[in-house]
């Protein structure tokens, strides 16, 4: 993950005391800001967050990556729709950001602030606590509060997450974390916890839309991206269906969380390879319908994409600017 979130890059070229000094910086601005929205109701959390997060994250360091992926996903906008596009992705980060603060509250009573919409085909399967199964989400929307389909299920659910670089920002999202129903397995040599909880009878979860080094090359958004094959891998190893969550909002203080029909595993007698890419090609599949329908949801502030083909994305988004 990046080291820095909100300043600039230029505090990683002098000497380690000032990376240090940096972390302070921003562990102090999150936990200040942190603290703020918990003294706010819910609905006026999210109200500040997204203002807040819509005038700072234009000026932040990943808003060239946001506007970088938001012009391959919106091949025919010019370069001022970006920049508005940009602006409401940083106010549902913001928003994001205020539910996180709200996590025990919200966690405490998820019925209050949730409805549930469990497809027909997936509902044996999350009704049984100890029926095995991957469950999936990407960063779209709330996505944090898919994890409380674990207490509709009432069932034991461990989660992948990638730490942040910064300790003191670690520790302010690790506290707030604590609240969600779940097991958190860090990601790095992850695969064989997940795999052990999977053969526990237990449910494993991952938001897996980030790009990787490595990887399949699929088709995303109509251009190739390096994939995260996982998912379907541990499915295929441990017998398990393959079930997408998606969170919404549908207003102030209320979520809905949808899980959605498995995807289809293929064929026993195929290659394991052939079935673990048809999984990861439904997938991405899954995920870019979901951000389709609602683009600026999409946390799409880090690379998705080879650098040069969002450059040029970019540059014929500028052009457009121009010629009109």
């Amino acid at each position: 993950m990046a080291k820095l979130y909100f300043l600039p890059r230029s505090a990683l070229k002098a000497r380690a005391f000032a990376l240090r000094f940096a972390w302070a910086l921003e562990g102090a601005v999150v936990s200040v800001t942190f603290w703020l929205l918990r003294r706010m109701p819910l609905p006026k959390a999210q109200r500040f967050g997204a203002r807040f997060f819509r005038w700072l994250g234009p000026r932040t360091p990943v808003a060239g990556k946001l506007l970088r992926n938001l012009a391959i996903i919106h091949p025919d906008a010019d370069l001022p729709a970006l920049r508005k596009e940009a602006e409401s992705s940083f106010a549902a980060l913001g928003q994001a950001v205020a539910e996180l603060a709200h996590s025990d509250q919200i966690c405490a009573d998820p019925e209050r602030f949730c409805e549930f919409v469990i497809d027909p085909a997936s509902a044996p399967v999350l009704s049984d606590p100890k029926a095995p199964a991957v469950l999936i989400t990407a960063h779209v929307g709330p996505w944090t509060y898919t994890n409380l389909i674990a207490a509709w299920g009432q069932f034991p659910l461990s989660i992948l997450y990638a730490p942040e670089s910064n300790p003191r920002v670690r520790a302010a999202f690790l506290r707030l974390r604590s609240a969600l129903p779940v097991t958190l397995i860090p990601r790095d040599n992850s695969m064989r916890g997940l795999l052990r909880a999977l053969g526990q009878g237990q449910k494993v979860g991952l938001a897996s839309d980030v790009r990787l080094d490595s990887g399949a090359a699929l088709p995303f958004f109509g251009h190739p991206m390096l994939t995260n094959t996982v998912p379907g891998r541990l499915a295929l190893r441990a017998n398990c269906p393959l079930i997408p969550l998606r969170a919404e909002r549908l207003g102030p203080g209320r979520f809905r969380i949808t899980a959605e029909a498995p995807l289809d595993p293929g064929l026993a007698h195929q290659p394991m390879e052939d079935r673990v890419q048809h999984l990861a090609v439904q997938v991405l599949q899954t995920y870019e319908r979901w951000i389709r329908q609602a683009p600026s949801e999409w946390m799409a502030m880090a690379r998705r994409w080879p650098k040069a083909l969002e450059l040029e994305a970019l540059a014929r988004a500028a052009a457009r600017d121009h010629a009109a």
